[in-house]
């Protein structure tokens, strides 16, 4: 099945889905709302590894790429962020800048 391209308008839009899934209820009795989870591997085109370095933390997360453009990652418990302009190598590596001016090191495929 190929992926139902979501709306990657700046701030906003709606996601890609790559593979359909029933999202889950909210646990009243947690703190969080995990009907806004998107679990790895269900949302954008690639799944990426990736660092956040001003806390020097790393994850795996969903993508949407145009070819070797970066343009939206996709956060596991809820929402995105969007590239306006990110460039990566041939192997889905760089550093860019998302659209609130947050750095991130791509390190490639997951």
């Amino acid at each position: 099945m190929l992926p139902q391209q979501g709306d990657l308008a700046t701030r906003g839009g709606s996601a890609t889905v790559r593979r359909p899934h029933q999202r889950s209820e909210d646990d009243p009795d947690t703190s969080n709302d995990e009907s806004n989870d998107q679990p790895v591997g269900l949302y954008g085109t690639l799944t990426l590894s990736v660092c956040y370095p001003a806390t020097g933390k790393c994850y795996d997360v969903d993508a949407d790429l145009s070819g070797t453009t970066l343009d939206r990652l996709y956060f596991p418990k809820g929402g995105w962020v969007d590239f306006d302009s990110c460039d990566l190598d041939d192997d889905y590596t760089g550093e860019c800048d998302d659209e609130n001016g947050k750095s991130w090191e791509i390190n490639g495929e997951a």
